[in-house]
């Protein structure tokens, strides 16, 4: 992420840094500033359920907890906060290929608990895109 495609402009482009372990992504680094000197922050953590692609939990750096529902085939449907309350517009409906037509989740893993990324429309299936 963070493709500059207009240099004269003063707005720094937002780069996004991961760690992995094996398949699932643990954190979330964030350069905000764009080039020059990395100073890459820590954005979010996410902890991971036993099955492949099972995103529980998400935890901002301000301690905000987000708490991922999921359907059948494990995507994504509804999100609690961490007093159980429901998040309002977090619930997702999809398409028959998966994309979300319905709600607007603080989460980038959806569909089977791939991850979306939503500029370009397309879920990253861990191979391929």
């Amino acid at each position: 992420m963070g493709v500059d495609t207009s240099p004269a402009d003063s707005t720094p482009t937002r780069y996004d840094f991961y760690t992995w372990d094996g398949d699932d992504v643990v954190i979330d680094f964030l350069d905000s500033d764009g080039g020059g000197t990395p100073t890459a922050s820590l954005a979010k953590r996410y902890l991971w359920g036993a099955a492949t692609y099972q995103i529980l939990a998400e935890e901002t750096i301000g301690g905000a907890t987000v708490w991922n529902l999921a359907g059948r085939l494990g995507s994504v449907r509804d999100q609690v906060n961490n007093s159980g309350n429901y998040i309002a517009n977090s619930h997702v409906d999809f398409s028959a290929f998966g994309y979300p037509i319905t709600g607007s989740p603080s989460t980038r893993f959806l569909f089977t608990g791939q991850e979306y990324d939503a500029d370009s429309g397309l879920y990253y299936y861990n191979a391929r895109w």
